[in-house]
């Protein structure tokens, strides 16, 4: 993820006695300034009041959480609003910070921090995507995923599209609890469908995700069963790189288990380290 942090309003006193004198001088001049002035003592007592309402409100929120009693509506929220801007377009998000931070400990630091971000109450996010983001925030109010109704293939595509973005953003934002629930509503979305994932999508999967990651796991599992399924999933597959050896006959004259660890040699092969001539691995259980 990529996120536009700005410099802390404290100055660097080594690099400003690094200056020339008459650079200093003017330096000074600007900083002495009345307008300078109360423009900084304004955003610190309004960063000053925001500290002072969050802790109110989360010690509100454990104290009736130790009491066994649901918090109230603005207890959980919070009052202040923060502005997040997302994409080339910076497309407006306007969230409660109290959820916010609450549920993501990247927020938590960015908005309680010396920056102009905790201190303005606004973050810029230029290179993601207000789709993703969409959902992102879904999951921040709702603790769950929207479910799009996809019945077209472009549709279907859209969705995994989606899903891997999402995936990815919180992987970034080290969000295990949303991972899972986006591995979750993968494999319910195959199961309930009876689809399997693109042999594209499974290419996207291991150039945005990692090694060893889980959704890497999953996209192999569920491919194994679409080539056992369809001869045209074979066909594509053999298309991805220059195997050595028939693909297909060792598909099939292999265990599930060993297939798939194939499979994982084979994809990160061609994806990851973007070997074009591969050798055929494969052992039997």
């Amino acid at each position: 993820m990529s996120v536009i942090f700005t410099s802390p309003i404290e100055v660097d006193q080594q690099s400003t006695c690094s200056h020339s004198s008459s650079s200093s001088e003017k330096n000074d001049d600007v900083k002495s300034s009345p307008s300078t002035i109360k423009s900084g003592i304004a955003l610190a007592k309004a960063k000053t009041d925001r500290d002072v309402a969050e802790q109110k409100r989360t010690e509100a929120v454990s104290l009736r959480k130790s009491r066994g009693d649901l918090p109230e509506f603005l207890e959980i929220m919070g009052s202040e609003i923060v502005d997040i801007h997302v994409g080339p377009q910076k497309k407006l998000f306007r969230v409660h910070r109290g959820i916010l931070c609450d549920k993501v400990p990247y927020f938590r630091k960015m908005f309680s921090s010396g920056f102009v971000e905790g201190l303005e109450g606004k973050a810029f996010f230029p290179e993601d995507d207000p789709k993703c983001f969409d959902f992102f925030m879904g999951w921040i109010y709702f603790g769950t995923l929207r479910v799009l109704n996809a019945s077209t293939s472009l549709e279907k595509i859209e969705h995994d599209l989606n899903l891997l973005s999402l995936y990815s953003f919180a992987d970034k934002l080290c969000l295990p609890e949303l991972m899972d629930l986006v591995l979750d509503t993968y494999k319910n979305t195959y199961e309930k469908s009876n689809r399997f994932p693109r042999v594209s999508l499974v290419s996207d999967v291991y150039q945005l995700t990692p090694k060893d990651s889980p959704l890497r796991k999953l996209m192999c599992h569920f491919f194994h069963f679409n080539l056992e399924s369809w001869d045209s999933t074979v066909q594509q597959f053999k298309s991805l790189g220059d195997f050595t050896g028939p693909v297909d006959a060792t598909l099939y004259q292999n265990t599930s288990t060993s297939i798939e660890s194939m499979l994982v040699g084979y994809i990160e092969a061609i994806y990851t380290t973007g070997i074009g001539h591969i050798e055929k691995t494969t052992s039997g259980d």
